[in-house]
């Protein structure tokens, strides 16, 4: 609350509730669980190489393509 940490309850299965003071204030939760972070960060890096794959096979095709082919002849 107001930036700094403060306890909630358990309301029901999805609803959290808190005790606040009269006037104006600011309440965020967050989820920010460590094994959500690694995981994100796995799954950016694996569609960058992913990307970058793909990028790749297509720049080998065009170049492929843009040669010409030598036939041997006996």
């Amino acid at each position: 609350m107001d930036g700094a940490p403060a306890d909630y309850l358990r309301v029901d299965y999805l609803l959290r509730g808190m005790s606040v003071p009269a006037g104006d204030h600011t309440i965020e939760f967050r989820f920010e669980p460590h094994s959500y972070v690694i995981g994100n960060t796995i799954t950016v890096i694996a569609s960058l190489l992913g990307w970058l794959l793909v990028i790749g096979a297509v720049v080998v095709e065009v170049r492929k393509k843009g040669q010409p082919e030598i036939s041997k002849t006996a």
